[in-house]
């Protein structure tokens, strides 16, 4: 037999144990209220000179009998709603430890086996290759500003070369040949 047929063969038992003894709680309830009822009314008979019919008395008890009963059903109702709730949490509690208990294992060594499988060469590869991608793409609108400034910088230089190319050619050089 099963876990799972032995728990849910329990909680059959537990609720209808607890069904019938709020059963019992309830008709004994009511069986005292009703002696109550009857004792008032007699002891009232008895007191007054008043003519009740027999009709109005059983209705008021009926009446009464009725609300009582209704308060202790919804009483029983609540208390084995709880009853009921608390044990499926407690056995659900129980049923993900003893599963976690049976797995762990299994899931440790799964988890080191793949570990091991790692290739660390073409991991390091893989992670410097996001990472240069990365770089590139962080800071490839900054490259473009520096590159602007370069090229402006070489003009200016360039400028300055052909003035002085300029400069030189004007002016009549000299060689002297000894």
């Amino acid at each position: 037999m099963s876990n799972r047929t032995l728990v849910s063969g329990m909680v059959r038992i537990i609720g209808l144990g607890t069904g019938v003894a709020c059963a019992i709680y309830s008709h004994i309830q009511v069986n005292k209220l009703c002696k109550k009822v009857e004792q008032s009314v007699d002891d009232l008979a008895d007191k007054t000179s008043v003519d009740i019919s027999e009709a109005m008395v059983q209705k008021a008890v009926n009446k009464t009998v009725e609300r009582e009963v209704g308060k202790a059903v919804s009483i029983a109702v609540q208390v084995i709603s709880s009853e009921i709730q608390s044990d499926i949490r407690s056995r659900v509690k129980t049923a993900i430890k003893e599963s976690y208990e049976d797995i762990e294992g299994d899931v440790k060594k799964e988890v080191t086996k793949q570990v091991e499988n790692i290739d660390i060469y073409k991991l390091k590869k893989d992670v410097r290759e996001a990472a240069k991608k990365a770089v590139v793409e962080k800071f490839d609108g900054e490259l473009d500003d520096l590159l602007d400034d370069y090229n402006k910088r070489l003009e200016n230089v360039s400028t300055i070369y052909e003035s002085i190319a300029k400069n030189i050619t004007k002016k009549e050089t000299t060689f002297t040949i000894l």
